[in-house]
């Protein structure tokens, strides 16, 4: 017996279970995707790494996909799935166009179909649709990563200026049934605010939003209003 040779392979395979593919892969075998189309949605800075892993076990059960991840990201071909490249922490408009291109692969499913969104971090900024101007959600998102607010308090406010987020896009796939594989970087897991929850129930407020805009000074333009 080895102690450092133990505690090392502990470690490497603690570290390998972890890992996005590996995760996506496993829990896949456990998702009943019936008999319609599947489109498969990656969104976030892991985003290409767990669309691949779901492609390596669904194949050609894969109606259409699409990837959405951060630019700079070494990207291989995907087939049937279009990869968009957009801008983080600040959304561009390869953001919105990303968005537009979600909910076209979406919006005439039926019943019998599956929509399987992939989550990680990240997805705030690199998925929206934004409610009001795009000059104007920029303008309040940049003073939200600037003023001290955290991740939970930045996304209860985004969720409140997106089509998307909130639990909008699942809305938006509706009959599909929708079905979610998230890795969370938010403290304490709550799955609402990964991403700004685009395929989860919001549980936030406009009371609460309104809270933190007044807790940190945040500037309204008046189209928000």
């Amino acid at each position: 017996m080895n102690l450092r040779n133990d505690t090392s392979t502990i470690i490497k395979d603690a570290i390998k279970s972890a890992l996005p593919g590996n995760k996506v892969r496993e829990l896949l075998f456990q998702v009943d995707l019936g008999i319609g189309k599947v489109i498969v949605i990656a969104v976030g800075k892991a985003a290409h790494t767990m669309a691949k892993a779901a492609h390596d076990v669904l194949r050609s059960r894969i109606h259409a996909g699409l990837v959405i991840t951060k630019e700079g990201t070494k990207v291989d071909e995907i087939p049937n799935m279009k990869v968009i490249l957009a801008s983080h922490p600040h959304p561009n408009e390869k953001s919105y166009e990303a968005a537009e291109e979600a909910i076209k692969l979406v919006s005439d499913l039926t019943p019998d179909d599956h929509v399987l969104f992939l989550l990680s971090g990240g997805a705030s900024a690199l998925f929206e649709k934004p409610m009001i101007s795009p000059e104007s959600y920029q303008y309040i998102n940049d003073q939200l990563l600037a003023c001290g607010a955290n991740i939970n308090e930045i996304n209860t406010i985004r969720k409140h200026l997106s089509y998307v987020k909130g639990g909008r896009f699942a809305e938006i796939a509706a009959p599909a049934k929708v079905d979610t594989i998230l890795l969370s970087d938010v403290l304490g897991n709550d799955i609402s605010m990964v991403g700004s929850g685009p395929t989860t129930p919001d549980k936030t407020t406009g009371e609460e939003a309104f809270a933190i805009i007044e807790k940190y000074h945040i500037r309204i333009p008046a189209d928000t209003i």
